[in-house]
């Protein structure tokens, strides 16, 4: 996943890519080395610092600590932001999307009681 020289990027990712001074080896260094988490229908991964291996370059890596792409099913990045606390906040998110309505709420529409 996302390990090829071509990342698809939607306009929006690129967009914010351009805004925050994250270039494509950035989000290539993410994509191998961060961790993954499934939650609310994407894929994110965050790059900690115990995450970055010995042999990688560590200033590179030190200044990317705290990146997270939000990935899509098709493996095409959605979003890139920084927030040195995102894995915890990540974390506590819904691992699926829920729907506003309670199926076992629904009215039958015909105003009668149902046995």
């Amino acid at each position: 996943m996302l390990l090829d020289d071509a990342i698809e990027l939607t306009r929006h990712a690129a967009a914010r890519l351009r805004q925050r001074a994250l270039d494509p080896e950035a989000i290539a260094f993410v994509a191998a080395y961060g961790v993954r988490l499934q939650r609310t229908g994407v894929t994110f991964v965050m790059l900690r610092e115990c995450d970055i291996p010995d042999g990688a370059d560590r200033l590179f890596g030190e200044r990317l600590i705290g990146t997270v792409l939000l990935v899509g099913a098709d493996d095409t990045v959605i979003t890139a932001y920084r927030n040195s606390r995102a894995w915890r906040e990540i974390r506590r998110k819904t691992k699926y999307q829920h729907s506003w309505r309670n199926d076992r709420h629904r009215s039958t529409g015909s105003g009668e009681a149902t046995a």
